[in-house]
């Protein structure tokens, strides 16, 4: 008996699934109030980047969008080019003896041809991707490493973001009571409440994937030009494929700050029907 005592003393314990379910939903709920404590910063670092951006994107020199749009429609169409290997060294008229042979050994002369090899300077090597400047045949695509770089920064607080939201919700969720024939109103509010944060999840989800839509399009493009580099039109097409994307990128950093303060709003005047729902409210809930 003892030793049996000894053994469930040393047991570890276990925690039941609704301890456990009340745990987690106190740890999401410390996150939320975090996360409802920095936004302040978190505009403020929003608003500087963006205008960072706008600010880059304006002194850009490359044409608007407008003009790209225009160039790319009214392009003419590329003439297939005749690559030709030699020119031949014969004449174009037929030349004719000076004399007319009169014995067996009396030929009529021809000019001789002397074929060359053709120089290492008219092979042209397989071409490959090169920046502007880099070769005065051949343009190459144009430089995007500042737009990359702003799509990267972009995405990482798109993902702080969105794992933040993912937390709200699942908050809620765990918030909510068993439903019942009445008294459901603080169940309708915190429904509402998700449905909001819900949607503003996929919103930042959508922002978070703008850098590689980007790349893959940017990859077709590039693709296309270096294949087909007599069509400019893939030249223009991926100027206006950069141009709308740093539009994009002004718009997501516009968008992010627009998300913190809807969930915020949602959130802090709901707050008390969303952590008492049978509760009647009593007005509104500011988060500390």
């Amino acid at each position: 008996m003892n030793k049996q005592k000894s053994q469930n003393k040393d047991a570890p314990s276990t925690l039941s699934a609704d301890d456990a379910v009340a745990d987690y939903r106190e740890r999401l709920f410390e996150q939320l109030r975090i996360f409802m404590k920095s936004l302040p910063q978190r505009l403020a670092r929003y608003t500087e980047l963006e205008e960072k951006v706008t600010k880059s994107v304006s002194s850009d020199s490359a044409p608007d969008v407008v003009s790209l749009a225009f160039e790319l429609h009214t392009q003419p169409k590329a003439k297939k080019r005749r690559v030709q290997e030699g020119t031949s060294t014969f004449p174009t008229t037929p030349t004719t003896p000076t004399t007319t042979p009169t014995t067996a050994s009396d030929k009529p002369s021809f000019p001789k041809v002397i074929q060359k090899p053709p120089s290492s300077a008219s092979i042209s090597a397989p071409h490959t991707a090169k920046k502007i400047g880099e070769s005065k045949d051949l343009p190459g695509t144009p430089d995007n490493t500042a737009l990359v770089s702003a799509l990267k920064l972009l995405k990482a607080e798109a993902k702080l973001m969105t794992l933040d939201l993912d937390n709200v919700s699942a908050w809620i969720i765990l918030m909510m009571p068993e439903d019942k024939f009445e008294d459901n109103e603080g169940v309708e509010v915190q429904s509402e409440a998700l449905t909001v944060v819900s949607k503003a999840v996929e919103e930042a989800k959508a922002i978070h994937g703008l850098e590689v839509e980007y790349l893959e399009a940017r990859a077709g493009y590039e693709s296309g030009y270096y294949k087909y580099f007599l069509a400019r039109s893939w030249l223009h097409s991926i100027q206006l494929h950069d141009r709308l994307t740093w539009n994009q990128v002004v718009l997501a950093w516009s968008g992010l700050y627009e998300l913190c303060l809807l969930v915020y709003k949602t959130m802090s005047q709901n707050m008390e029907l969303i952590l008492n729902p049978r509760a009647p409210p009593k007005g509104t809930y500011m988060m500390m």
